[in-house]
């Protein structure tokens, strides 16, 4: 299971106080229930009672009470999926390996592109508000720069076979053509 580093230091903090049983427990209790706690945050973001998630589930309020007071390894893919579509979200899987890089980066630049549709769709719903419009305009343009940014230095850290030298400088672009007057082309030597 993977900690960020936040949690790992709140680890050490408690280690340090409560000694090492703690650390179990704490990745037990946190890291254990971030699944049901992002459904949870989900469900309160759309302004949802327990009550309304239950009945677009088709389940009792106290089964939608127990399942946000539980373990992810708890839940079922049938309760998470339901959950998921009573308070909008979307679901997203990627089955992968720990060397199957390429696979998670695809993935994740068709879920950027996705999310990127999703504010496209809400710049449409506020024809009316301009600043709305050029606020995801402008997130646009900085995504944009920012993911070509990265990919550039990635690109430039990619070891290259001794055929192919990396260039140190990017192209330059050609300069478009130039019409001359006719009779007043200089001869070169």
């Amino acid at each position: 299971m993977y900690i960020t580093q936040k949690e790992e230091e709140r680890v050490s903090h408690l280690v340090s106080v409560l000694g090492e049983e703690a650390k179990s427990a704490f990745v037990k209790e946190v890291v254990g229930t971030r699944f049901v706690n992002a459904l949870e945050q989900a469900r309160l973001k759309a302004g949802l009672p327990e009550a309304e998630v239950a009945r677009r589930m088709g389940v009792s309020r106290s089964k939608v009470s127990r399942m946000t007071a539980t373990y992810d390894d708890n839940l079922t893919w049938g309760d998470i999926r339901a959950y998921a579509e009573a308070v909008g979200l979307s679901i997203s899987v990627l089955f992968d390996t720990a060397d199957d890089t390429a696979t998670k980066i695809k993935h994740c630049v068709f879920e950027v592109g996705r999310m990127l549709s999703h504010l496209v769709e809400l710049a449409k719903e506020s024809k009316e508000d301009p600043a709305i419009i050029e606020g995801i305009d402008r997130f646009h343009r900085e995504v944009l720069l920012n993911m070509l940014i990265r990919i550039d230095a990635s690109y430039r850290d990619l070891p290259r076979l001794q055929t192919h030298p990396v260039k140190e400088s990017a192209p330059k672009p050609v300069a478009a053509p130039t019409t001359r007057k006719k009779g007043r082309a200089k001869a070169h030597a």
